[in-house]
């Protein structure tokens, strides 16, 4: 015996749809607010690995010439490609930072001034504004949202190779005391 679901094959009232369409273009406000307050730490990140790779070239000289050739490719390979994966995560987080034009709701006293004649009217203007406004928000937020994604597996690479980079130069540092 399967139950009925109460919603199916009833059409939602005007109201339901108002709110329905509300409540998803305020998630994607919310939505872009929550992407933009993370891009903190990764920015941090790229900063610190920034840092740590002029530290590193300071001391790169003297490492390549006291160690092998074999252990020198590594670290210079290592590097190499930590450095062009923090390139390709400072690219994928300089897309999601780029400006872009987010539809926005017009102001009160704008909407009554458009829609002055009837309130049926401007419900379902508000309706199909709302629907409009939150479906180019969440098309907006769904690539900034994947270049986020981007932008971040790129700097764990970065990182992974930074760390493997920096083992065979702790081996140094230790030999050498």
């Amino acid at each position: 015996m399967t139950q009925k679901n109460p919603s199916q094959g009833k059409s939602m009232s005007e109201q339901e749809l108002y709110e329905l369409m509300k409540e998803m273009y305020d998630k994607e406000m919310t939505r872009k607010e929550t992407m933009e307050m993370r891009i903190q730490i990764p920015i941090a990140m790229i900063t610190a690995m920034m840092g740590g790779f002029y530290y590193l070239a300071k001391k790169l000289v003297s490492a390549i010439s006291m160690t092998s050739p074999f252990t020198s490719g590594i670290l210079l390979f290592l590097l190499g490609g930590s450095f062009l994966s923090i390139c390709v995560s400072m690219v994928f987080f300089s897309k999601f930072l780029w400006p872009v034009n987010y539809e926005w709701m017009p102001r009160a006293w704008d909407i009554q001034a458009q829609y002055p004649e009837k309130q049926a009217v401007l419900r379902k203007a508000l309706i199909k504004k709302y629907a409009k406004c939150a479906d180019i928000n969440s098309r907006i937020n769904d690539r900034r949202a994947d270049d986020f994604a981007h932008g971040m597996q790129a700097l764990i690479i970065a990182l992974a190779l930074a760390v493997l980079a920096c083992l065979p130069y702790g081996w140094f540092l230790f030999i050498s005391r």
